[in-house]
């Protein structure tokens, strides 16, 4: 995935940092599947986040893999 301002690129598995605020929470409904191919649900979108990045555990943020 490429979000505007992000440097290299975000993975499907990577672990990123979020900023927004509530107000970029809107209210939607609809389904996804995860990896494993296992049907979830969503109840709101996140719409024009202030920031995006890679996660850096250097800083102590988590990531897995």
């Amino acid at each position: 995935m490429k979000y505007a301002g992000t440097e290299p690129e975000i993975g499907l598995l990577d672990m990123v940092v979020m900023e927004f605020d509530e107000t970029d929470l809107k209210s939607a409904a609809g389904t996804f599947l995860t990896v494993g191919e296992e049907e979830q649900t969503y109840s709101y979108i996140l719409v024009d986040p202030k920031s995006i990045r890679l996660a850096d555990p250097s800083k102590g943020e988590p990531t897995f893999g």
